[in-house]
Parts: structure tokens; sequence; C-alpha cells
């Protein structure tokens, strides 16, 4: 009886979790689930909307604003994405540099810019003013603009996380 009524049971039990939208890949799931302690969310979208927002903590001039349209235009990164369509589109720079995990840059007549995190854009660290921002725009590494991305959180995540925290 028990080699019929333990897997069955399993079974059920995950059936359910799928129901409620929780993929268990593991078979030893369930055995485990009493040790879990603290629960990690790293996905977007997971308890926010997925759809990032920007605001500007200090923009480009108007010359250089250009620059930082076409540099945001030439990179696919949801934080460059969101700079281009903030900023309006541009045509994307051919000659962009994608530097994996920090930004992209390019040099026009032996001036570099850059966009990305505050450690690739700049030579010296970010004011203080601004240390929200997780999105630079330098010249010659020297800051030009800054800018801070945000998500929405889903409008059931405060509800789930405490469910989950009671539990």
């Amino acid at each position: 009886a028990f080699g019929i009524s333990v897997p069955l049971a399993r079974e059920v039990a995950h059936a359910h979790l799928r129901g409620q939208g929780l993929y268990v890949r593991t078979a030893s799931f369930l055995d485990r689930l009493q040790e879990v302690r603290r629960v990690v969310f790293d996905k977007t979208g997971t308890l926010t909307t997925g759809q990032l927002g920007v605001s500007c903590l200090r923009p480009a001039g108007d010359t250089e604003g250009e620059v930082l349209a076409r540099l945001a235009s030439s990179s696919m990164h949801p934080k460059s994405r969101v700079l281009h369509q903030a900023l309006g589109s541009q045509i994307p720079f051919a000659d962009a540099e994608a530097v994996a995990g920090s930004g992209i840059r390019v040099d026009l007549g032996g001036t570099e810019y850059r966009l990305g995190s505050a450690a690739f854009a700049l030579s010296q660290g970010l004011p203080e003013a601004l240390c929200r921002a997780d999105v630079v725009f330098s010249r010659d590494q020297e800051l030009v603009a800054a800018y801070e991305t945000h998500e929405e959180l889903r409008h059931d995540a405060v509800a789930e996380v405490r469910l989950l925290s009671a539990s």
C-alpha cells in the first residue's frame, strides 16, 4: 500500500504546486522544503512588472545628449533600451564596443564616450549626491550624465512575500 500511496501523494502535491505556478524540478524538493529558511528572488519580473523606468539625476548637454542617445541605441542591454526610449531613437554607432558586464564605449575623434556602470565609465568614483545612479555616461571617463533605473513592484508582490514569510 505504501509503495503506491507515497508516489501518488507526491505526484498530487507536485500537480497542486504546478497549478499554483511553482514548477518542481527535483523529486527531493518536498523532503527538503521544511529546511528552507530563506528565499531569494533574483529574476526581473518575479516580483516586479519587468518594465524598467528611468529617472535623470544629472542630464547631458545638447551636444553630448545626441552622443548619449546614439550610444544607448547601440546596445541591447535593458538599461540602455530604457534610455533609448526616454531619449528618442537615434542612429546607433556602428563601431561602438560592448564590454561584457560593464557597458558600451565609442571613440569619436580621440574622445572616448562610455555608457554603463560607474566603475566602467568613470576614472574616479561617483559623487555622493549621485550615488543612486546605476547608469553613467562619461566623456574621457569624466562624468557627463547620470541615471537611475527602477522597476515597479507587481500588485501582488508584497502580499506574496508576506505569505511566504508566514509559512
